[in-house]
């Protein structure tokens, strides 16, 4: 078969090009790329204005029971996360049979409010992922109530254990995240999906 290298690289192609085409970004810039109107009837070129700030991602990840038996696929999942921390800023989330916002604390994270301010993720934040002993997934509080008012690109690193699916409301732009195991039957109700090769 092919080299695992060549499948590792184009799924992250694949990832980085899909975040990179659907991110919104925020800030502006000037740019003579896209000239200001107003000053075209006087035939007066002058710099238009384009929106630029470090660009927003939300990433959720599943962290029930049966992510647990994958950590390759989380550490690699989030490797290509951490190769775009100069240019977005994620935040994170995490699903388990509810919805949460990541605490630090001083081994791991705890679960914190879901009205507490966005975390940033930080560098090696995967490391203190805990999976929960539930193996049950809903993702509808994310799609159904958490996005609402949302424009940023949304990744969701899951299993496709998932137990709502059906009743989730659509969300664009959307990119779920699963790994490459052929035993994950998965049908995405919306969005784009990438397969991720962990490393061996």
């Amino acid at each position: 078969g092919r080299a695992a290298g060549t499948d590792i690289s184009s799924w992250k192609r694949q990832l980085r090009s899909i975040i990179d085409y659907s991110s919104q970004s925020a800030e502006w810039t000037y740019t003579y790329g896209r000239f200001n109107r107003r000053f075209l009837a006087a035939e007066l070129y002058s710099p238009g204005r384009i929106f630029k700030e470090q660009e927003i991602l939300t990433v959720a990840v599943d962290v029930s029971a049966s992510m647990v038996m994958r950590p390759a696929y989380i550490e690699a999942a989030f490797g290509v996360i951490e190769e775009l921390l100069g240019k977005y800023r994620v935040h994170l989330v995490c699903v388990d049979e509810e919805l949460f916002i990541p605490e630090r604390t001083a081994h791991a994270f705890a679960k914190g409010n879901i009205q507490s301010a966005p975390f940033v993720y930080r560098a090696g934040d995967w490391k203190n992922l805990r999976t929960g002993s539930s193996g049950t997934t809903f993702f509808a509080p994310l799609f159904n109530g958490y996005m609402k008012g949302h424009r940023e690109l949304l990744l969701v690193i899951t299993d496709g254990e998932i137990y709502d699916l059906h009743l989730l409301q659509k969300y664009s732009p959307t990119v779920w995240v699963l790994p490459h195991e052929a035993s994950v039957h998965f049908q995405a109700p919306f969005g784009r999906t990438v397969r991720v090769r962990a490393a061996s």
